[in-house]
């Protein structure tokens, strides 16, 4: 999602939607990544909010108490506009486990966490996953910081601003496209080992540096068996320090 690569919301939002076991699951991902909505505010959707012939979503149980619209996504609307035909006007959208109730913001987290689970996402995926990706994904489409703000909900437009931070523009180059340098995928004849150089021992990997005397041989590492083994000075140090104090 948006906190590690904005550019893979579409394929992991779609495996989500195909993998929410039934039609409230899926209208739920599509109102919190579709228009981006807190997860209070879906839980008290009522059919009233709903304008299916202006394709738009009336939010008027905010947090800051402000109303407002937002664009309701075209392919949730179908199941919309028969809801809206078959349920009461004042009926929430997500009724709960009581009449007279709406659905519980656990139910809600719940119901993402499978989808992500079942459709193999590694990543946290929760409610506010889902609001931050829709918030990022309308600035790359060209929306402005201004109407995502309106449709966030947000007080203050600094707030709506850190979703610009998360943008990687295409035109960016990285600074090892600038280098008039190639990185070859296979090692050339230059660099290839010759075979009369001479195999490089552990102790050459330790320390970093070639031996030309002494223990080049595993049968000479025999006779020396610590060379093997990591020198650690702060251990020294400590051991003497403690000896000099209580010795």
């Amino acid at each position: 999602m948006y906190r590690s690569d904005p550019d893979g919301d579409n394929d992991e939002i779609s495996s989500m939607i195909k993998c929410a076991p039934s039609v409230r699951d899926r209208l739920l991902i599509g109102f919190l990544y579709g228009c981006g909505l807190r997860t209070g505010e879906v839980c008290n959707l009522r059919w009233r909010d709903l304008d299916t012939s202006a394709g738009q979503v009336n939010i008027s149980h905010a947090v800051a108490d402000e109303n407002r619209t937002v664009p309701l996504p075209a392919s949730i609307l179908p199941v919309l506009e028969r809801g809206k035909n078959e349920c009461a006007a004042g009926d929430f959208v997500f009724p709960g486990g009581e009449a007279g109730k709406c659905i519980a913001q656990r139910t809600v987290e719940r119901a993402i966490h499978r989808a992500a689970r079942t459709a193999g996402l590694l990543k946290p995926v929760n409610c506010m996953v889902l609001r931050h990706s829709f918030a990022v994904a309308s600035l790359k489409a060209g929306k402005t910081v201004r109407e995502v703000q309106d449709w966030l909900g947000h007080k203050h437009v600094e707030t709506t601003l850190r979703y610009e931070n998360m943008l990687i523009a295409a035109t960016v180059t990285s600074p090892a496209d600038r280098l008039n340098v190639s990185f070859p995928d296979t090692e050339s004849s230059d660099d290839a080992p010759t075979t009369s150089q001479a195999p490089v021992t552990s102790v050459e990997k330790q320390i970093g540096a070639p031996i030309e005397a002494d223990f080049k041989t595993n049968a000479e590492l025999a006779v020396f068996p610590f060379a093997e083994i990591p020198f650690d000075f702060r251990m020294v140090f400590r051991s003497m320090r403690a000896f000099f104090r209580f010795g």
